[in-house]
């Protein structure tokens, strides 16, 4: 999670971004455009992109595209939903159904950067996010923001024996396993045995 987004914020991003098939990435970013953390979860109805106003939720008839109930407005007249699922889920409606945000759909798989030019380039904003600049922007200070953006999916589990005691090391991270590693040779060198590495 980015640190620059409220738990609401990142539980948005996540239900989202898997529903439409995005980076996690630049659906944080997209909602960075719309509201700042700082926003009430509750006040905002949890609808973190701002859809659904009130004129196009008349001409709807008074209810989402979804079928999530529509509770109110917020202050900005913008429709308020009861949870953060039924928020995402109408977002996600409106991304895989509506021929204007074809160019989001197509984006899926093509990398962070590109998602969020497609993003811009989309009618979701009048402005297209300054052309794009606040988006990018935006995505550079997600990016910036993830302490670890790149994990390692397995797990190392490296043993040495020594004056008769077996020791491990359990390492998820590879900068984690850098560190330990000189540590490692080390004891194995004193030791005197060679180390041995198995994938968890």
């Amino acid at each position: 999670m980015s640190r620059l987004l409220n738990a609401s914020q990142a539980a948005y991003a996540r239900t989202l971004a898997r529903a439409i098939g995005l980076e996690r990435e630049a659906v944080e970013a997209w909602l960075l455009c719309e509201e700042p953390a700082t926003r009430s979860p509750r006040l905002q109805g949890y609808n973190w992109l701002n859809l659904l106003d009130l004129a196009a939720y008349r001409a709807h008839g008074d209810q989402s595209y979804s079928g999530a109930p529509v509770i109110g407005f917020s202050p900005a007249g913008f429709a308020m939903f009861e949870s953060v699922a039924a928020a995402a889920g109408e977002a996600a409606f409106w991304v895989n159904r509506f021929s204007n945000y074809a160019g989001i759909r197509a984006s899926a798989g093509a990398g962070a950067l590109a998602q969020v030019d497609a993003i811009a380039a989309s009618p979701w904003d009048a402005g297209h996010y300054g052309n794009g600049a606040t988006i990018r922007a935006n995505l550079a200070l997600v990016q910036a923001s993830h302490p670890i953006r790149r994990r390692i999916r397995r797990r190392w589990e490296v043993r040495w024996p020594g004056a008769g005691v077996e020791h491990r090391r359990r390492v998820r991270y590879p900068f984690l396993f850098c560190l330990h590693r000189q540590a490692i040779k080390r004891a194995a060198r004193k030791a005197g045995k060679p180390i041995e590495v198995w994938p968890r």
